[in-house]
């Protein structure tokens, strides 16, 4: 697996080429492929306002969802509970953890 955190906002068009590249590998074609079963974590996009968006993905189905919608998503007094920034978790098998961050 490879865990991403990062105190910076995502640039849009950059998380949707990984998110392509990772669909991609989902399942492998050959032995040795690198293969992504599951992504799941938060991420902020700088053309959206920077509000928390949950990412799912496993195997090609993947969900999006603003956090502030989400049952638990803010605190009683309209805090984030989570930190800010980015955090994602990609787990799977034979997976390149610098061109994955290198893509974000």
């Amino acid at each position: 697996s490879v865990t991403f955190r990062s105190s910076s906002v995502l640039r849009l068009g950059a998380f949707d080429r990984l998110r392509k590249r990772m669909l991609r590998f989902a399942p492998a074609k050959q032995q040795g492929d690198s293969v992504v079963v599951r992504v799941k974590g938060f991420v902020r996009f700088a053309e959206c306002g920077q509000e928390p968006y949950l990412y799912q993905q496993s195997w090609r189905h993947v969900e999006v969802q603003l956090w502030s919608l989400c049952p638990g998503g803010k605190t009683a007094g309209g805090e984030d509970v989570i930190d800010p920034g980015v955090q994602l978790v990609v787990i799977g098998r034979n997976l390149d953890p610098e061109g994955l961050t290198r893509a974000l």
